[in-house]
């Protein structure tokens, strides 16, 4: 039984396929043998739709087709490096210096390992599981159309079967009719409702589907306006994801910590608060030794670094990176020779510059690498809320940066 779960829910497989495939073409196998037949096709309704329905019907196939077949972006050891130069990483959501620990291979900016595929993927959105496939920067276009078009499906369906709806109703004059209670045996004139649930007596197949591809419309039409609202923004929604459960930490441990910086007040009234602790000195309780007001304009700026979208750009652009993503147009092939060229520079000058050191020289430079490595390090060092505060304008310009590599402390 664990097995069965396990191979389910944890991973890839095609049951959740067929089930779209049995609704999808049964429901248009019993809307024409129930509805179009009977009601629409010998009253010339349908004529002007002989066309339009099976060819949205094909539409929607195919949509599902390329979602599910099309690679969306498989990071490899041969393609990692081409994926490492389509984004910059923006060392709040995506940290340069981070790896697959599955996979083994850095971790390109806006990538994520599938736990469900086992594969890193480029530009990560989710999984999903309709489609059986992940979507990532090669098929997100695919899942977008995918997402329109059953849209529209579902809409024009409501409309179709409605129209048979309606047919009934002129054809066994339900609005001159009137409605008796079994029960009482009260007579009631026409309404939409009594009309309506007469339907559902008369016809429960076609009210059936009626009513599902009305609450099938309604719930993709909030998910598809969703997925407009991330391709307008340049988001994906592993990123908000990623981003609201940053925001959350840090109000929460802003919350523990100005709660323990009032305790501290409260116990000691007299002694001076440390508004910034030097480098490499204190501990982790020096955090509250800042006032209530001073955390929480740290947290304010750690909260702003973190609701920056660095890959924003204009409406057309982001719109534009989707239908043609970036690591497939002629531009980047180029971006990436030239990067590759000014890499290969940079390294042959280098050498070149080693070979004509000497001894000593190269000695002292050694050193010298030595003590900025060591200082460096110190500064990146990880330290407490305390460290984090800055006071003034100077917040979001020149300490930007240390806050950033400080942040996972807040």
């Amino acid at each position: 039984m664990g097995s069965v779960y396990d191979y389910v829910v944890n991973k890839p497989n095609p049951l959740l396929q067929l089930v779209y495939l049995l609704v999808v073409f049964g429901g248009y196998t019993l809307y024409v043998i129930l509805a179009q037949w009977p009601y629409l096709t010998d009253n010339g309704l349908y004529h002007p739709h002989r066309y339009s329905v099976p060819l949205t019907m094909i539409m929607c196939f195919v949509s599902f087709y390329l979602c599910s077949t099309t690679n969306p972006g498989t990071i490899t050891p041969r393609s990692v490096g081409v994926y490492q130069h389509v984004y910059a990483h923006d060392e709040v959501l995506f940290r340069s210096d981070n790896s697959c620990s599955t996979c083994t291979v850095p971790k390109p900016a806006r990538s994520k390992h599938c736990a469900v595929c086992n594969r890193c993927v480029a530009r990560f959105d989710h999984h999903c599981i309709w489609v059986n496939n992940c979507i990532g920067a090669r098929n997100y276009r695919y899942f977008v159309w995918f997402l329109s078009q059953h849209v529209f499906f579902c809409f024009y369906a409501c409309y179709m079967t409605g129209m048979a709806l309606y047919q009934i109703c002129v054809q066994d004059k339900l609005f001159e009719a009137r409605f008796i209670n079994r029960a009482t045996g009260q007579v009631y004139p026409p309404s939409y409702l009594y009309v309506f649930q007469y339907l559902g007596y008369r016809s429960p197949w076609v009210w059936a589907m009626f009513l599902l591809a009305a609450v099938m419309a309604v719930v993709l039409l909030g998910f598809a306006l969703y997925h407009y609202y991330l391709m307008l923004t340049n988001q994906t929604t592993n990123e908000r994801a990623k981003r609201t459960s940053i925001i959350d930490h840090y109000r929460s441990e802003a919350k523990r910590q100005i709660k323990l910086a009032t305790q501290r007040q409260q116990q000691h009234p007299q002694r001076p608060t440390q508004s910034k602790s030097k480098e490499g000195e204190g501990d982790d309780d020096d955090v509250v030794q800042l006032n209530p007001k001073e955390i929480q304009e740290a947290v304010d700026v750690l909260i702003a670094d973190a609701r920056e979208n660095i890959y924003r750009k204009s409406l057309w652009h982001n719109v534009y990176e989707v239908w043609a993503p970036l690591h497939e147009r002629p531009s980047f092939e180029d971006h990436l020779q030239k990067v590759t060229m000014s890499k290969q520079a940079t390294n042959d000058s280098e050498n070149e510059n080693d070979k004509d050191k000497s001894g000593s020289t190269s000695s002292q430079s050694k050193s010298k690498k030595n003590a900025s490595k060591s200082s460096s390090s110190a500064t990146a060092s990880p330290s407490s809320l305390a460290s984090t505060y800055v006071s003034g304008g100077d917040r979001m310009s020149e300490k930007k940066g240390e806050l950033r590599r400080r942040r996972h402390r807040l």
